[in-house]
């Protein structure tokens, strides 16, 4: 008797280990799992089916008959006549991220995978837009797509895209060596010498090397023209020379001073665009203590999300940040679940403190 036959008379056998004994038909039980026998020559129609119990050791009867196999190659279902629809591979984009911001020209590198997702067929190639490892692109301004295409062997494709925008801004303090970020005050204080950029092209209202106002001297106020902060005042302040003057128009990523590494180190942010007043000042929003830099204003962790998301490293929020709001109609730079939070000192940090470098 052949094995199609003896599946469909049910001379079945179970196979538990080296063991082999006979098994009867069996209905109605929770336990049971469904297994599909016939002789080859039958149409799928016609092929009979047998509720199999399972053992007392656990293990399950399963007869599978060639007609079954035959149907199971063709990717059919024996219970149905349907195809299959098969799961196909999965991709996971792990960078970048959908609907992420990036500054110009910052370093974001490619991460994704591809598996089988529930099939039996390994993956046969799974490309991105470029190379896993590889630098994204970051080189020009406007919202882009990420694609990754999987093929398994069994000929199943699935394609993954996710769009991320490219900010009209870059880090200003890229190209600045030893950099180490301070406290999160009016702006963000940082250390590091060497060149200080434009975050976005604009225009310079003042630049001045010597500032009565500002601990070390020196004072840098420009007025953004392009992207989703035009209109608004950038200052860039203490330890450095400026290299631009009054009235200069600067284009992103342009030097336009040049950090000296000495206390009590640089401050950037939002100015007010009246002298050189930070816009937390003209807000109101300095803290009453004895040190107007005592706590992290909602204009210095303003501006400090917008660094992060440029690709600066991140500047300290003290204890307990005052709730406080940016001015009505502020522009909103959301980046959902891929800027990191910023550290937190547990007490308040003195003016010229910074991190180690990296």
């Amino acid at each position: 008797m052949t094995f199609a036959e003896q599946c469909e008379s049910g001379d079945l056998m179970s196979m538990a280990g080296d063991s082999a004994r006979p098994a009867r038909r069996h209905s109605g039980s929770s336990r049971s799992m469904i297994s599909i026998a016939a002789r080859a020559s039958l149409p799928l129609a016609r092929l009979r089916i047998w509720s199999l119990a399972a053992l007392a050791s656990g293990s399950l009867l399963v007869c599978v008959s060639a007609a079954s196999a035959a149907a199971a190659a063709l990717k059919v279902d024996t219970l149905s006549g349907r195809p299959f629809q098969s799961a196909g591979p999965s991709v996971t984009i792990v960078s970048p991220r959908d609907e992420r911001f990036f500054g110009l020209h910052r370093r974001v590198i490619a991460r994704f995978g591809c598996s089988e997702g529930g099939t039996t067929a390994p993956i046969a190639t799974c490309t991105g837009t470029v190379a896993a490892g590889q630098r994204i692109g970051t080189s020009t301004p406007g919202t882009k797509a990420f694609t990754v295409t999987a093929t398994d062997r069994a000929g199943n494709t699935v394609t993954k895209t996710v769009h991320y925008t490219v900010l009209r801004y870059t880090n200003p303090l890229r190209a600045v060596r030893g950099l180490r970020p301070g406290r999160i005050d009016q702006g963000v204080d940082y250390a590091g010498s060497g060149p200080i950029l434009a975050l976005g092209s604009g225009t310079v209202i003042k630049a001045t090397n010597t500032d009565s106002g500002w601990p070390g001297g020196g004072w840098l106020l420009y007025q953004l023209s392009q992207g989703p902060f035009a209109g608004k005042y950038v200052f860039v302040s203490e330890n450095i020379t400026v290299s631009v003057k009054a009235g200069q128009t600067v284009t992103t990523g342009e030097k336009i001073a040049t950090l000296h590494d000495a206390y009590p180190n640089m401050e950037t942010g939002w100015a007010s665009g009246i002298r050189d007043t930070t816009l937390a000042n003209a807000d109101g929003h300095l803290c009453p203590c004895a040190d107007p830099g005592g706590w992290s204003t909602i204009e210095g962790r303003n501006f400090g999300h917008l660094l992060v998301v440029l690709g600066a490293r991140s500047g300290y929020l003290q204890p307990d940040p005052p709730k406080q709001r940016m001015p009505p109609g502020w522009p909103r730079l959301s980046s959902p679940g891929t800027v990191a939070a910023a550290p937190e000192s547990r007490t308040p940090l003195p003016e010229g403190w910074t991190a180690r470098p990296k």
